[in-house]
C-alpha cells in the first residue's frame, strides 16, 4: 500500500515538474523580444516608427539581448542569496512577473521613443533570461534524483521548438494585422503562464543565506 502511494506521489511530482518545464520554455520561445512572436513587430517598430537604420537596429537588439550574456550571474545570485527563503521559486515569480509587466507597459505606450522602448525590452529580456537559468537549475536539481534529466530536457526543447514555430507564423500575421500596442499586450499574457506554473507546480525547501559559502567563493 505504501509503495503504491509513494509511486502515485512520485508520478504526480514528475507530472507537475513536466508542466513547469514545458511552461517556462514555451513562454520563453513566445515572449523573448528578439526571437519570439513579437520579434517581427519589433523589427518594423524600429524601422518604421523609430526610423532606425540596419546598423542602429542591430545595435538596439544587441543591447536588448545583453541579459542573455551574463546568465552565470543569475545562478550565483540565486544560489548565494535566497529571496524570501527560496533560491529558485521566489526569483522565478519575480522575474516572470517582471516580463509580464514589461510587455504590458510596452503595450500601454501611446507612442514609442528609443529610450523607454529599449529600457522596457531590456527588462523583458532580463525576466526571461533569469527565468531560463533558474528553470535549468531546477531541472538539474530535481531531474538527477528522479533519473529524469533526459526526459525533462526533451520536454524543454519540445516546448521551445513548438513555440518558435508558432512565433514565426504568428509574428508575421500580427505584423500585418494587429497594432503594436495590442501585440505587446497579447505577449504580456504569456509570462503569466510561467508565473502560474511556478506557483502551482514548483515545490522547494526553504533556504538560508550562507555567509561561509559566499566567502569561500570569493
Amino acid at each position: 500500500m505504501d509503495s503504491t502511494a509513494d509511486r502515485s506521489l512520485s508520478d504526480r511530482r514528475i507530472f507537475q515538474l513536466s508542466l513547469f518545464f514545458a511552461a517556462i520554455y514555451f513562454v520563453q520561445g513566445i515572449a523573448e523580444p528578439g526571437a519570439g512572436i513579437a520579434g517581427q513587430p519589433i523589427f518594423f517598430l524600429l524601422k518604421d516608427v523609430l526610423r532606425l537604420g540596419a546598423a542602429q537596429a542591430a545595435t538596439f537588439l544587441a543591447i536588448v539581448s545583453v541579459a542573455w550574456n551574463v546568465k552565470p550571474l543569475y545562478g550565483l545570485l540565486s544560489d548565494f542569496f535566497p529571496l524570501f527563503g527560496y533560491r529558485r521559486k521566489s526569483y522565478l515569480l519575480l522575474m516572470t512577473g517582471l516580463a509580464a509587466c514589461g510587455w504590458f507597459l510596452l503595450g500601454s505606450q501611446p507612442t514609442y521613443e528609443y529610450g523607454p522602448t529599449l529600457a522596457i525590452l531590456m527588462a523583458c529580456g532580463l525576466g526571461l533570461a533569469f527565468s531560463d537559468v533558474l528553470c535549468d537549475a531546477v531541472m538539474v536539481e530535481t531531474g538527477k534524483p528522479l533519473g529524469m534529466t533526459g526526459r525533462f530536457q526533451a520536454i524543454q526543447w519540445g516546448a521551445i521548438n513548438t513555440a518558435s514555430v508558432l512565433a514565426g507564423i504568428g509574428g508575421g500575421w500580427l505584423s500585418a494585422h494587429v497594432s503594436y500596442q495590442r501585440t505587446f499586450l497579447l505577449v504580456s499574457v504569456f509570462p503569466l503562464i510561467s508565473l502560474t506554473a511556478t506557483g502551482l507546480c514548483l515545490r522547494e525547501a526553504r533556504s538560508r543565506y550562507n555567509r561561509e559559502m559566499v566567502r569561500e567563493t570569493a
